[in-house]
């Protein structure tokens, strides 16, 4: 099989023929943007560069973003960190869910007038 396009959300490559004619994609449903493979690059960055560009592309997203666009920021972002495992998160709510998985606590964060609590899970 010869894949030319990937689905932003949930990664899964499709020929040509699979997508033709369709809306969304055949995995996940969502209807956001596919990638073409052949658009693939390798760049050199720092990780803590890609942790700032993290950081600032999810809080915006938060604050301006409707659902459908912050989960494709989500999973571009769970991608990246899945290519290097051990790194660390490339978002805040990524950083401090580490901090509470830690330390096996809860971590409540209030910020205007949301609160939100991130649960620890216990280390083993």
């Amino acid at each position: 099989m010869n894949e030319t396009t990937r689905c932003t959300d949930c990664r899964s490559e499709f020929t040509e023929s699979q997508i033709t004619g369709v809306n969304a994609c055949p995995v996940c449903g969502t209807d956001s943007v596919p990638m073409n493979i052949a658009d693939d690059v390798t760049i050199a960055i720092n990780w803590h560069e890609l942790r700032i560009l993290g950081i600032w592309a999810s809080n915006w997203a938060e604050k301006f973003c409707e659902a459908k666009s912050r989960r494709t920021l989500g999973n571009i972002l769970r991608s990246i960190t899945a290519q290097h495992p051990g790194r660390g998160a490339l978002t805040m709510a990524g950083e401090l869910q580490e901090v509470a998985d830690h330390f096996g606590t809860d971590i409540t964060v209030t910020g205007g007038d949301t609160t939100r609590t991130i649960k620890g899970v216990k280390p083993s």
